[in-house]
């Protein structure tokens, strides 16, 4: 009787679809801020070999933070489509390695002692 049910109001492993998303938001926040904390560490590097300008390359005296490479960074993020296409297609390529992964390891025929479900091999093919 589960067809019945709305899509909108099913449970998702038993999570509601409010739950979810509130969980993908965070995730793709979190995603912008890692984003952008290794930006600010490579314009930090790439000031320190002279290739921008010197004044990216100082950092917090205590915490050793790049903080005029991170502030530039934080400014410049203020359009976010590249940033979010960017990530989308991360996410999409990750998708499809740990598809391909799954089938490499069952056409192996590698075994888990660890506990583990059993997905039918057309899933991950049809992923791909």
């Amino acid at each position: 009787m589960e067809a019945a049910v709305p899509l909108r109001r099913r449970l998702a492993a038993g999570v509601s679809p409010a739950t979810i998303s509130a969980i993908a938001i965070a995730a793709t926040l979190n995603t912008v801020l890692a984003q952008m904390t290794m930006a600010a560490r490579v314009v930090y590097w790439l000031a320190r070999e002279h290739e921008l300008p010197a004044i990216l390359a100082r950092a917090h005296r205590r915490t050793g933070t790049p903080l005029v490479a991170t502030v530039c960074i934080a400014a410049t993020v203020v359009p976010l489509t590249p940033l979010a296409e960017a990530t989308s297609l991360a996410t999409l390529a990750v998708f499809a390695l740990v598809n391909l992964a799954l089938l490499c390891l069952r056409y192996r025929g590698v075994r888990s002692d660890n506990p583990h479900v059993t997905v039918p091999i057309w899933i991950p093919q049809s992923d791909l």
